[in-house]
Formats: C-alpha cells, structure tokens, sequence
C-alpha cells in the first residue's frame, strides 16, 4: 500500500500528518521537495514505528501460598506477566493499605514468580495480608485478604 501525500506551497519548512495508520508498525517513506524552478531533491529512504497499543491489562494473580516460622513468614505467587512484588500485612481487619498500622514490604523488580519475606513477626499471632503486583505500564492488581498465622 503506497500512499502519495503533498502540497503545492513553496516554503522552507514542510510538516504532513499522516492519520489512520497501524499500532506498532514500522512505516517507510521518502521526501521529494521542488524548488519555485522546478528543481526536484528526493530524500534517501527513511522509516518509523507507530507506538504500540497501549497496556491497560491488569496482571492476574494465582497461586498464593505463604509459608511461616514463629516470626517470619515468606509469601509467593504467580502473575501472567513481568510485575512488581509487594505484601501489605497487618493485624486488623479489614487491612487498611493507607493505615500506618498496616506495613508493606516487596520489590520493584519485574518477574513473574514473586516472593516476599516478611519479619519479625508476634509469635503464634494471626496475620492479614494482601498481594500486590504491577506491571511495567502501571496497571496494578490486589488480592482480597488473606489470612495466615505464625507458629507457636
């Protein structure tokens, strides 16, 4: 598919906008220009890429599984995609995620298998915890909470 787009002013600086083009597609195009003389210049071969479908996609959870000690615990899970890890866990509920009594903990790096130590933990106490992964672009999920106790 071959488009030809112009204009006819002579001028020392041209722009052209060029609508209803694909996400994420690599375009070629050349540049002729022509002087009031009807001198002509043509342009070496020149590309660009469209910017791609923007992500609005959440990642999805699973797997959530925690394992503890008398003052620790580790949570692991699972995303379908490259996110972030983080825990926020309490003792009240429901756990506020903008308490101060509510911590958190985790890491900014993207995986797709997650695991989050948490320490210092009451003995033999009742903990609540939610999961929290965000991608790359920013769209972020939470588990509902969830519950575990550590050892006595």
């Amino acid at each position: 598919d071959v488009r030809v787009l112009g204009e006819t002013t002579i001028a020392l600086q041209h722009s052209m906008t060029l609508d209803g083009l694909a996400f994420g597609t690599r375009y070629y195009f050349f540049i002729v220009a022509r002087d009031a003389s009807g001198n002509m210049s043509l342009s070496n071969q020149n590309s660009f890429v469209t910017m791609p479908v923007a992500d609005t996609t959440t990642p999805t959870i699973s797997d959530v599984r925690y394992t503890v000690t008398r003052t620790g615990a580790v949570v692991q899970w699972k995303t379908n995609e490259p996110a972030t890890s983080k825990v926020y866990y309490g003792l009240t509920t429901p756990l506020s995620l903008t308490n101060t009594a509510t911590s958190t903990q985790g890491s900014t790096m993207l995986t797709a298998d997650h695991e989050v130590s948490l320490t210092g933990l009451a003995i033999g106490t009742t903990y609540r915890f939610v999961v929290e992964s965000k991608d790359a672009s920013g769209n972020t999920v939470l588990t509902n909470e969830l519950l575990f106790q550590t050892a006595p």
